[in-house]
């Protein structure tokens, strides 16, 4: 299972580098308008994403399938030039790794900048915890800060995908706005 975990790890980092430069590469192809983060706030109060990539508990890395969501508690952030939200976001799932099954748990504030209609990149800060119960790690239960950066990007038929890098994960999934 080992193996597995290291391909399946290498393969997550080389699918979110792939994804970020292909940002890249269209935003600099294009010609760019002046007004980059100057929009109108986005419409959705909340937001749902389901997630899976890499995730990690001590040493131990694994396969992890996320669930989020969040609520808008400012809809004009804190700086007056630019359009920034701030949300507060609720993520759990489970962290299946050899030998036993973890779960991943955070509480955080995810603060949302909106480029343009494709794409909007967001920090996030908070409470991240994990519970794990196995004969090869005990019981247990740990609350940590938990720290991240993602960006979300709104392809033309609507859709939209999402990334994230913590200490704890390297994800990828899609979102919806309520």
């Amino acid at each position: 299972m080992k193996n597995w975990n290291g391909l399946f790890a290498r393969g997550t980092v080389v699918a979110v580098t792939a994804l970020a430069m292909t940002g890249t590469f269209v935003n600099s192809t294009e010609c760019r308008a002046v007004d980059d983060f100057k929009g109108a706030p986005a419409n959705a109060e909340v937001t749902a994403s389901a997630m899976g990539g890499f995730g990690l508990i001590d040493t131990s890395g694994g396969f992890t399938v996320i669930g989020a969501i969040a609520k808008k508690i400012v809809n004009h952030g804190f700086i007056n030039d630019i359009n920034d939200q701030v949300f507060l976001e609720v993520e759990a799932g489970p962290l299946f790794t050899t030998g036993t099954t973890a779960w991943l748990y955070s509480v955080h504030g995810r603060w949302d900048f909106k480029q343009d209609d494709q794409w909007t990149f967001f920090a996030m800060g908070g409470l991240g915890a994990n519970s794990v119960s196995s004969n090869r790690v005990g019981d247990r239960f740990s609350v940590y800060p938990r720290l991240g950066v993602g960006a979300f990007w709104t392809l033309p038929a609507g859709l939209t995908l999402r990334g994230e890098i913590s200490h704890e994960v390297i994800i990828a999934g899609v979102s919806i706005g309520i």
